[in-house]
């Protein structure tokens, strides 16, 4: 209540202080990090998820109708 304008978090009493002895946030040491983390699993999952694949699936019944008479036409 000192300084009410400077509000931190602590967790069961303790404070996660850095070597010059100031409130420190694990959050904020790894938030680069997290982007990079993304595109990895982001990579992965698609490699994942197309492996195997010879191309793309068509709900053929989902093509609109102006597109065409013919499939061919509609695709």
């Amino acid at each position: 209540m000192s300084d009410p304008t400077h509000c931190t978090l602590s967790y069961g009493g303790l404070y996660i202080l850095n070597r010059d002895n100031e409130p420190s946030s694990l959050v904020l040491q790894c938030a680069n990090l997290q982007d990079k983390y993304d595109v990895v699993m982001y990579l992965r999952d698609n490699i994942l998820a197309n492996s195997g694949t010879a191309g793309d699936w068509l709900d053929v019944s989902m093509l609109p109708t102006f597109l065409g008479a013919d499939t061919t036409e509609r695709i």
